[in-house]
């Protein structure tokens, strides 16, 4: 075969770690409220509930409105 560096299955390996979390996430997502101050809410509570999400997106990033008052450990 061809020899390549691993770029490509670099690039292959993260797409299928978003398609995974995606797959856990799809049915979360169903139960955001419309509201958006429920909306607000209800993510400040997942990260709260799992804090390990706190700053993993610029919607959780320190000085978003979602992560305003959490504390990362």
């Amino acid at each position: 075969g061809e020899i390549t560096d691993c770029n490509e299955v670099a690039g292959l390996v993260e797409e299928c770690c978003h398609a995974v979390i995606l797959a856990f996430t799809k049915d979360m997502l169903g139960l955001v409220p419309e509201e958006l101050a429920k909306e607000k809410e209800f993510f400040a509570k997942m990260v709260k509930e799992n804090i390990r999400l706190y700053n993993s997106c610029a919607a959780f990033a320190p000085g978003s409105p979602i992560v305003e008052g959490i504390d990362p450990p």
